[in-house]
């Protein structure tokens, strides 16, 4: 898997190019931990290359996210295929994290 990563100031946003299954999941957790460390806590997830998230991919996202709000930051999701939207509407992911159409509108929703 690979993350591209682009630093916004203190927004650090996060490209992975493949499905979030359980494998791709575990490496993007070791990523965005590596991220924590580094004192990037304020994350967006940019999900429009990644055609599909199982429960493995949802559990680490949500994981994610509730270790970047005890770090005193947040992730965000953006730009979700519409697979992507349909599985975190069916799931109610997107009642818990912010899910904006674009990675500028998500990185602005932190200001």
């Amino acid at each position: 898997m690979n993350i591209e990563q682009i630093q916004h100031g203190t927004i650090l946003v996060l490209v992975p190019d493949t499905a979030l299954i359980e494998e791709e999941a575990e490496e993007l957790a070791r990523r965005v931990r590596e991220c924590y460390q580094a004192g990037n806590v304020k994350l967006v997830l940019q999900l429009n290359n990644v055609p599909f998230v199982d429960s493995a991919g949802l559990e680490t996202i949500l994981a994610l996210y509730t270790e970047a709000i005890a770090l005193g930051g947040e992730i965000k999701l953006s730009a979700p295929t519409d697979i992507g939207k349909d599985i975190l509407k069916a799931t109610r992911l997107d009642n818990v994290i912010e899910v904006h159409n674009s990675t500028p509108d998500a990185r602005r929703s932190f200001v």
